[in-house]
Formats: structure tokens, sequence, C-alpha cells
């Protein structure tokens, strides 16, 4: 007999556990393609207040700003997929110095997203302390920049392959004691 309840204890207890484990079908109906969130965009400045604009020698624009002006940069985020459930996710929007130094971040969370027809779109103002661009002076291309990077954290988004845009940002210097007049001779003569 106390072999019998100790068969039938073990046998109900295996049949409990094999109830627990979730089967590769049900939980493919996690995370996935149902939760690709993406960066959509990167825009520096806005209508009232664009960023500058530089005309590359093939007709490309690129817009660049000046050190120690603010600028609005904005960030849209996108989700895709066709679920139904609103959910949000981190986002992250940093300016990285080309040798990879981080010089500033703003953190948020997007609003409840649904699939495919969801975007958030958020806004902060930067003012760049430091100067960096390269000018080409005998092809009058220009090049080179601070680096803003967004990147988007959603645990479940299993396709990383569009969760980080980087747009690079020329900083030029406006006004710069070098470019004043010393004396009776220039102190910076244009070229």
């Amino acid at each position: 007999m106390s072999h019998r309840r100790a068969f039938l204890l073990v046998g109900l207890l295996l049949l409990n556990s094999l109830a627990l484990v979730v089967t590769a079908q049900g939980a493919s109906g996690r995370g996935g393609s149902k939760d690709d969130f993406l960066v959509n965009s990167i825009t520096i400045g806005n209508l009232s207040s664009p960023a500058d604009s530089w005309i590359q020698p093939d007709g490309a624009v690129m817009p660049y700003v000046f050190m120690d002006e603010t600028i609005e940069i904005t960030v849209e985020v996108r989700r895709l997929g066709n679920a139904q459930l609103g959910k949000a996710a981190p986002v992250t929007l940093s300016v990285v110095h080309p040798i990879g130094y981080v010089m500033q971040t703003w953190s948020w969370n997007t609003s409840e997203l649904l699939g495919s027809i969801g975007s958030d779109t958020s806004s902060v103002s930067w003012t760049p302390d430091v100067a960096h661009s390269i000018l080409n002076t005998s092809t009058n291309e220009l090049h080179g920049g601070l680096i803003v990077r967004a990147s988007v954290d959603y645990p479940q988004d299993d396709r990383n392959e569009n969760d980080v845009k980087e747009q690079a940002v020329p900083v030029a210097i406006q006004s710069d004691a070098m470019d004043g007049i010393a004396g009776t001779s220039l102190g910076f003569i244009p070229g």
C-alpha cells in the first residue's frame, strides 16, 4: 500500500512539472517581431531654429551647428509588428566624441506604443561646448563632427539591427579670439 502511494505521489509530481514546461510554440508569441522597436529618425534643429546647412560638392546638404548655441535634437522611435497591447521602451540619446568619449546623455521612456502604428517623438536641447569638424578646403567638403547616437533598448526585442542610429554633426566655431585683429595685422587670414 505504501509503495502505491509513493508511486502515485511521484507520478503526480512529474505530471505537475510537465504541465509547467512552456512549449516553443507558446513562447514564440512573446517578444520577437511583435516587439521590434526602432530609432526611426534623428533631427537636428526645428522649424523655428533650424540647423545651418552646408552644401557639399556633390549637392548633398550637411547640417551643422555652432559651438555655444542651443539647438534642439528630436528623436522618433517606432514600434513595428502587429501587437495589440501598448508597450513602452527606454530610449537613450548620447553625444559622443569621435574617439568614443560620451560627452552628454539623456534618457527617457517612450509612451505606450502599439504595433506598426505607434511612434513616439521626444526632443532635448543641446548646447555643444566644443567644436569638431573638418573642412577640406581643396574640395569644399565638410565632414567629421560629434556623433549624435540614439538607441532604444527593449528587452524582448530580438531584432537589434535597427535599435541604434547615429548621425555625425559638425560643430563650428562662430567667434574666437583668434579671428580678431591684433594690432595692424589680421590674426586669422581666411583662405
